[in-house]
Order: structure tokens, then C-alpha cells, then sequence
């Protein structure tokens, strides 16, 4: 196909953005492209998923499309000179009605569809249990007790302020800081998670140790930094361990 010829087709299927123009779209659906044109818009359609979207959503709406078209043909009663302007404001009313039925139904399409790291995320965390014996004496229990009381409940709304306050106090503080951080995940919280997570890293527990790369790692994977998430999930995969397998899922879908 010559240069100047392939240039024109670009022009009529494609917009500036080189995606397909509305007009486009409509046509495909009447089956009113050339075999050319066809040729390109489904070439294009193969690639661009937002397109596809687009397709999709003119598909859905049709009939709403048919119905502004049939506005452009309702000029019954106007004389010649206001007959052109009515019809070339109208033409242009019907374009940017039928981009906005397309836009709409494409925006909705993309709010609707959860992000993938956060699919993964609900998917794959599980509040690590609480695994601090409750020691009851003729003392109150301590400000890190009484959050782990209210962690062991899943009342992470009450255990957080608690266990926050004895991450800076407790003689266990490194350990209060790890489940503060679990808190912090479980409320949505994830900056606030990474932050006593952190904290945490000086843990004198073994358990505590083997999971704190799992949750940084998920903190990370809620945030959405897929470069941190690979850094803790792979230094997993490639430890045996409870979270093996996992991180190596969870890469395989990144």
C-alpha cells in the first residue's frame, strides 16, 4: 500500500492519541469498514486493551447511539441556512455524546476492575496469630497485654493505639512494633506498616523473623512498589519455609 494511502487510512480510524476514533468504533459495529480499515482497527484492537474496552462499551450502548442518530434526521421545519447550522452543531453534539458513552462505560470498566496488587494482597494476608502467652498476676496487665488482648479478638481498631504506644515502651518493644505493623496492615494502614515493620527487624524470635519479611513484603504489595515486593518475596522463594511457595506465586503473577 502506498505511503499517501496508508496515511489517509491512519487518518480516518485513528485519532491523535493513535487510538480508534468514535466513528470508528460505530462503523466497525455496523460492518461498515472497509476490508482495509478492518484490517487496521482489528490489528490495533489486539494491542490496546483500552480500545477493547471502548469497543465493549459502544457494543453495550448501541441502541442509545441509533437513538442519537436519528436526532440528526429530525430537522423537520427549519429553512435551508438554519438547516445546515442545526445539523453541523448536532453532528458535532451526536460525536461528543458518543465519546462520552464510550468514555464512560471504559472509566467504569477500569474503577471497577481491582488493581492486581491489591487482589493479591486481600488474597494472601492473614493476621499473624498472637503467639505472646497472657501471664495473669496481681498486676494490670501491661499497655503491650492489653493490646494484644484486643489483637487477639481481631479488635485491631483498639489493639493499634496500644500496641503503637508499647513499641516506643515496652521491654519488648521490637516485638510490639511487629504487631503494630500487622495492625497497621489489617486497618489499611500500609505506610504505617512498613514503618514499625521496620522497627521490628531486631526481633529476638525466630517465628517473629521468619515472618517479617512476609508482611514487609505485603506492605509493600498494598502500597503497590512491585520493586520493594520482589525484594522480600524473593529472598523468601528461595528459603524453605511456610512462605516458599507463596512468594513464589506472588512473583509469578507480578
Amino acid at each position: 500500500m502506498p505511503d499517501k494511502t496508508r496515511d489517509r487510512l491512519h487518518d480516518r480510524i485513528f485519532g491523535e492519541t493513535e487510538c480508534l476514533i468514535a466513528e470508528t468504533i460505530f462503523r466497525l459495529l455496523d460492518g461498515r469498514l472497509s476490508s482495509a480499515e478492518l484490517h487496521e482497527a482489528e490489528r490495533h484492537l489486539s494491542q490496546c486493551p483500552l480500545c477493547r474496552d471502548a469497543v465493549e462499551g459502544a457494543e453495550a450502548h448501541s441502541e442509545d447511539y441509533k437513538a442519537l442518530m436519528e436526532e440528526t434526521s429530525d430537522l423537520g421545519g427549519v429553512g435551508p441556512s438554519q438547516k445546515k447550522t442545526v445539523r453541523f452543531r448536532k453532528i458535532h453534539w451526536l460525536a461528543a455524546a458518543a465519546i462520552l458513552l464510550i468514555g464512560l462505560f471504559t472509566v467504569n470498566r477500569q474503577i471497577h476492575r481491582q488493581p492486581q496488587h491489591l487482589a493479591l494482597f486481600h488474597q494472601e494476608f492473614e493476621p499473624f496469630p498472637n503467639i505472646i502467652p497472657f501471664v495473669r498476676s496481681g498486676n494490670d496487665p501491661s499497655v503491650f497485654e492489653r493490646g494484644l488482648q484486643y489483637y487477639s479478638l481481631n479488635d485491631y481498631q483498639n489493639a493499634f493505639p496500644l500496641l503503637k504506644e508499647a513499641a516506643y515502651t515496652d521491654k519488648d518493644s521490637s516485638l510490639a512494633a511487629f504487631y503494630t505493623g500487622i495492625s497497621a496492615l489489617a486497618l489499611g494502614e500500609s505506610a504505617e506498616a512498613v514503618q514499625y515493620l521496620n522497627r521490628a527487624s531486631s526481633v529476638d524470635n525466630k517465628t517473629v523473623q521468619d515472618a517479617l519479611d512476609w508482611y514487609k513484603g505485603l506492605a509493600w504489595l498494598r502500597i503497590g512498589n512491585p520493586d520493594s515486593v520482589r525484594v522480600y518475596f524473593s529472598k523468601l522463594s528461595g528459603t524453605e519455609g511456610p512462605y516458599q511457595n507463596r512468594s513464589r506465586k506472588i512473583l509469578q503473577v507480578l
